[in-house]
C-alpha cells in the first residue's frame, strides 16, 4: 500500500505549488509522499526560474520536475490537498466531491493545525477504521474548521508571482515559509512516534 499523499495545487504548477512540494518533501519524505499539480497547469514545464532560485538557495534541487494538471483521480488518491488560494480549493472540490473534507487553502490549514491538540485527536464516525496519522490530522482539521476565526480574503491567499519580478517571488516565499512550520510540526508529531515506511 502506498504511503499517504499530500497534493499541493496552484494555477500553473510552476511557482507556488512546486515550491511548497519540494519544501515539504525536504521535511516530510520519511513519512508521506508529496506531489503537486495545477488547475491550469503549464503541463511539462519545469519549475519557474524565480521559484527554482529560491529552492536552490535553501539547498533543494528541483531538477526533473514537470508541471501536471490536477485531475479527479489525483484528488481521490490524495489524503490531504493544500491549495494556494481559497478559490482553488473551490475548484478542486467542484472537480471531485471527495475532496470536500480533505482540501484546504494552505494558510487556512496552517492556522487550524496550529491550534489543534494532537493528544486529543480522535477519529470521527465518518472515518475509515484504518485511518492513518495524516488522515487523522485531516479529519481533526475538518472538524475544527468552524472553531477558528478565518483570515480576511486578502490575507488567506498566497500571491501568484508568475511573470512578476523578484519582489513577488520573495513575497510568495515569505507567505509559504510562514505557513509551513505548523504543518510540518503536526505531521512530524503524528508520525514520529509510530512505526513507518519511508515514502517512495
Amino acid at each position: 500500500m502506498l504511503p499517504d499523499l499530500i497534493l499541493v495545487v496552484c494555477t500553473g504548477n510552476v511557482c507556488r505549488s512546486p515550491y511548497v512540494e519540494f519544501t515539504l518533501r525536504d521535511a516530510l519524505a520519511d513519512w508521506v509522499r508529496i506531489g503537486s499539480a495545477g488547475t491550469e497547469a503549464l503541463v511539462g514545464e519545469p519549475v519557474d526560474p524565480g521559484a527554482d532560485e529560491l529552492l536552490a538557495a535553501g539547498g533543494i534541487d528541483a531538477d526533473g520536475f514537470a508541471a501536471r494538471q490536477v485531475t479527479a483521480d489525483l484528488v481521490r488518491e490524495s489524503t490531504l490537498i493544500l491549495t494556494a488560494t481559497r478559490s482553488q480549493r473551490t475548484q478542486v472540490v467542484r472537480m471531485e466531491t471527495s475532496g470536500l473534507r480533505k482540501t484546504f487553502a494552505l494558510i487556512d490549514f496552517s492556522d487550524i493545525v496550529a491550534q489543534l491538540d494532537f493528544a486529543q485527536l480522535q477519529p470521527s464516525f465518518m472515518d475509515p477504521p484504518d485511518l492513518s496519522p495524516l488522515g487523522l490530522l485531516v479529519s481533526g482539521a475538518a472538524r475544527h474548521l468552524g472553531r477558528i476565526t478565518p483570515r480576511s480574503a486578502d490575507k488567506a491567499d498566497i500571491v501568484d508571482p508568475f511573470g512578476q519580478g523578484n519582489r513577488a517571488f520573495k513575497q510568495m516565499q515569505q507567505q509559504i515559509d510562514d505557513a509551513l512550520p505548523p504543518v510540518v510540526t503536526a505531521v512530524t508529531h503524528l508520525y514520529s512516534g509510530r512505526a513507518h515506511t519511508r515514502a517512495s
